[in-house]
């Protein structure tokens, strides 16, 4: 039986949007802190932001961008005891900070002292999960207690939660598929009914990579294999925007800044801009140069290449690998 609980939702994009009219249609209370980018009048009665007055305190939910998050995060700085509530991340990325890469949950972490860290991840377009079309995805706590009580809460018939502990390779893998993403769908375009072996062949490295990646942060290997990695690749390429960003790149001899500004202009592409975002960081420090595939992307769109000459970097690799 699921416990009624109250949650507070800071931003109401399209997944946060998801997440409230989920856990409003299984009984909890959920209000809704408008993020400055949310357009307030979208917003049903039935999430009031007034916070609930019973004495259970809220879960907190982050489902803001990371464009979004340092708003959130002094919202509960100013108005919340953290230590009296547990936090739930919908975030998807990684911050640049004192020249380190590091995950949302780490940043929070070095903020402030929340009961316990839990994040959600996995393959879910939002408006499948409003349509309740079958959806599954982590939950990745850093409490197993919490992951299991938290998973058994979110959990429906056509929506269901699987908990685990590995919150750092669930960051990870959810982040950077983004750009592996970009990578496997660039390809596909660019080789079109001709390479299909060349493109297993890659899209079985890619995963590899990812796992020893996974491992190397701090996480377990094998969630690069779970709906938090192989899962969530598989559907940003299908139906994803950086799914269609890498079709066509892929599929011409157009640099990246060039289909963002004429093709995506109002559109995020989270893998672009992820891969921008990281690569001074990226770029200068050694260690992150043993995972061949995800550094020649970030290279590739840092300098604004077309994707043919990104190929042939990976076709020689490849087939030096095998």
């Amino acid at each position: 039986m699921i416990n009624q609980r109250s949650f507070t939702i800071f931003g109401y994009g399209i997944m946060g949007a998801a997440m409230a009219h989920h856990l409003f249609s299984q009984g909890h209370h959920v209000t809704i802190i408008p993020s400055p980018y949310d357009i307030k009048d979208d917003i049903p009665a039935n999430f009031s932001n007034n916070e609930n007055t019973s004495a259970q305190k809220p879960i907190l939910v982050l489902a803001t961008n990371t464009s979004g998050l340092d708003w959130a995060l002094n919202h509960i700085k100013q108005h919340y005891q953290s230590n009296q509530h547990d936090l739930l991340i919908l975030t998807k990325g990684l911050i640049c900070r004192k020249n380190k890469i590091i995950t949302c949950s780490e940043l929070i972490q070095d903020m402030f002292e929340f009961k316990s860290v839990s994040c959600i991840s996995g393959p879910c377009i939002a408006n499948e999960m409003l349509q309740n079309e079958p959806t599954a995805v982590n939950l990745s706590s850093t409490n197993a207690n919490v992951a299991r009580q938290l998973a058994n809460d979110l959990s429906t018939l056509h929506y269901r939660v699987h908990p685990n502990i590995d919150v750092i390779g669930s960051e990870w893998c959810s982040a950077l598929k983004n750009i592996y993403a970009l990578i496997i769908t660039a390809t596909s375009a660019f080789a079109f009914n001709t390479q299909e072996n060349f493109n297993a062949a890659l899209f079985h490295a890619i995963h590899q990579e990812l796992s020893h990646l996974s491992r190397y942060v701090g996480g377990d290997a094998s969630t690069a294999f779970s709906l938090s990695g192989l899962g969530d690749i598989w559907v940003t390429c299908r139906k994803g925007r950086n799914g269609q960003f890498g079709h066509h790149w892929g599929s011409g001899q157009f640099a990246p800044s060039y289909i963002k500004s004429k093709l995506f202009a109002n559109t995020t592409i989270e893998g672009y801009q992820l891969a921008r975002n990281i690569h001074h960081v990226w770029l200068t420090q050694t260690q992150y140069s043993q995972f061949f595939y995800i550094s020649s992307v970030i290279q590739a769109i840092a300098n604004d290449r077309p994707f043919t000459s990104l190929y042939k970097i990976m076709e020689r690799q490849l087939m030096l690998a095998t």
